[in-house]
């Protein structure tokens, strides 16, 4: 059960990641140079 979590758990982390590229890159593209500098 617990390799189950952590599984679910990182495809969860996962596409949160993922959305919230795509929500920086359709707000502004600048955005993102910003966080990826960081």
């Amino acid at each position: 059960r617990g390799l189950e979590e952590n599984a679910l758990g990182d495809h969860s982390r996962v596409e949160r990641i993922a959305t919230e590229k795509l929500q920086m890159q359709h707000v502004d593209p600048s955005q993102e140079n910003i966080v990826v500098q960081k």
